[in-house]
C-alpha cells in the first residue's frame, strides 16, 4: 500500500532549500525510479533531461523556493493543466530515503513532476504500470506510437529506430513479461533506448534502464559489448567514462546486441518530438462504428502531425480503450476526387497518423484541401 508511508520535506532532508535546485544542468542520470512501477513515466523524462527549454516549460517556477511549493503544467485532452505540488515526498524510515523518484544531485524536478503525475491520477497507487505514449504525451504534447514487433520484422524496425534516433525522440523497448532464460534485461521492463550503431558488422543499442543501476549487468560488463575493450565502439557508441565519472554500473547505462534486443522484446515505443510546434486542435465524440470527417486547408507546404488523443483511461476512473483508424486524403483540386495519403497504424490508446514511408508522425504536407476520417472501434471489433 504506497499510503502507508509518512512525508517529509526534501528540504528538510537536505538541511534547507537553498541547498536543493529545481534544476541544475540536468542529464539523463538525474532520472532514477523509486519502489513503483511506473518505468513508462520515468523513462520519457531521460529524454527530456537533454531538452532543457521544454523541460522548463513544463515548470512554472525556475528556482527552488522556501515555501516548497511548485507549479507542473501537463497536457490533458487538448489543453494546458496547471497541477500544484509541495515537495513533501514518501519516505522510507527504515531505508531513510525518498520512496519513489530520487533527488539525483540535489534536482527536485524528477520527484515533482512525479508527484504531479500521480496528483492527477488520483494517488501513487494510480501510476502503477501504463504506457509510455500516454505520458510523453502528458509531458509535452506530442504524438507516440508503438510498433509490436510481431507485427513488423527485425528490419523494419532497425531502419526505424535509426530514423528516429537521428531525429531525437524519445524511444524505449518494453521487454517479455517473462524469460525461459537468463538475460541481460529484466522482464516486464521498459528501457530507454539512447543510441543505436554498427561495430565491426555487429549492430548494438545502448539502453538505459531507469531504475539508474543494473541487476543484471551481464550485457555492460561482457567483454565483447563493454565499451572500454572496443575502440570503435567508444566511437559510435559513447564512452561512459566520458559522461561524468558515472560509476562502476555505468548508472543503468548498458549495451546489448539488437538481434538479442528485438528477441526480448514485444514492442517498441516512440514519443515524437519537434521544438516549436503549434497545436490546433478540436473536441469531438465518436459513436463506436460510425465515421467522423473532418476538413482542413493548408495554405502553404507544412509539416503536419495529425493524432487523435483519448482521455486518459486512469482520468476516466479506468474505462477501456477503444482502438482508433485514421485515414487522412487530399481532395484534389479539379476534379474534387480524394487522394489517399496516409493511414493510422493500430493503436489501443488513440490514434496517431505516420508516414508510409518512414513511420515517422511527422508529414510534410503540399499546400490544400484535406479530409481526416476519424473511426473508433471497440476492443478490436465493430460495435
Amino acid at each position: 500500500d504506497l499510503h502507508s508511508f509518512p512525508t517529509r520535506r526534501s528540504s528538510d532532508l537536505k538541511g534547507n532549500y537553498k541547498e536543493i535546485s529545481l534544476f541544475n544542468h540536468p542529464n539523463l542520470f538525474d532520472v532514477v525510479q523509486g519502489d513503483i512501477k511506473d518505468c513508462y513515466f520515468i523513462c520519457p523524462l531521460v529524454n527530456l533531461a537533454g531538452k532543457l527549454g521544454t523541460l522548463q516549460t513544463l515548470f512554472n517556477n525556475s528556482v527552488s523556493n522556501k515555501y516548497g511549493v511548485y507549479s507542473v503544467n501537463f497536457h490533458v485532452m487538448g489543453q494546458i493543466m496547471e497541477v500544484l505540488v509541495d515537495d513533501y515526498l514518501p519516505y522510507n524510515e527504515t531505508k531513510k530515503e525518498i520512496c519513489f523518484a530520487k533527488i539525483s544531485r540535489n534536482q527536485l524536478w524528477v520527484a515533482l513532476l512525479e508527484k504531479a503525475w500521480a496528483k492527477i491520477n488520483g494517488d501513487y497507487n494510480a501510476i502503477n504500470i501504463g504506457y509510455t505514449e500516454e505520458s510523453w504525451y502528458m509531458l509535452t504534447g506530442g504524438p507516440g506510437a508503438f510498433y509490436k514487433t510481431e507485427q513488423y520484422t527485425k528490419e523494419e524496425i532497425w531502419l526505424m529506430l535509426n530514423d528516429f534516433v537521428r531525429n531525437d525522440y524519445f524511444i524505449s523497448a518494453v521487454t517479455h513479461e517473462t524469460f525461459n532464460e537468463k538475460t541481460a534485461l529484466e522482464p516486464h521492463h521498459i528501457y530507454s533506448i539512447l543510441l543505436v550503431g554498427n561495430v565491426d558488422g555487429k549492430r548494438f543499442v545502448k539502453l538505459r534502464n531507469p531504475w539508474g543501476y543494473n541487476h543484471k549487468k551481464g550485457a555492460s560488463h561482457n567483454a565483447h559489448l563493454h565499451p572500454a575493450n572496443n575502440e570503435l565502439m567508444r566511437t559510435l557508441l559513447g564512452n561512459p567514462e566520458a559522461e561524468g565519472q558515472i560509476g562502476e554500473d555505468y548508472k543503468g547505462i548498458l549495451y546489448i546486441s539488437y538481434d538479442e534486443l528485438f528477441k526480448l522484446c514485444t514492442q517498441f515505443s516512440v514519443g515524437f518530438f519537434r521544438l516549436g510546434w503549434r497545436y490546433s486542435k478540436l473536441f469531438m465524440t465518436v459513436d463506436c462504428n460510425r465515421s467522423e470527417y473532418v476538413e482542413f486547408v493548408l495554405n502553404q507546404i507544412s509539416e503536419v502531425s495529425l493524432y487523435v488523443i483519448q482521455k486518459d483511461r486512469k482520468l476516466a476512473n479506468k474505462a477501456s480503450y477503444a482502438r482508433v483508424n485514421l485515414i487522412l486524403a487530399r481532395v484534389k483540386e479539379r476534379t474534387g476526387d480524394l487522394e489517399f495519403i496516409s493511414m493510422s497504424h493500430t493503436n489501443a490508446r488513440g490514434g496517431t497518423l505516420t508516414s508510409l514511408a518512414n513511420e515517422d508522425a511527422f508529414m510534410t504536407l503540399p499546400p490544400g484541401k484535406y479530409v481526416l476520417r476519424v473511426k473508433i472501434w471497440w476492443k478490436g471489433v465493430q460495435s
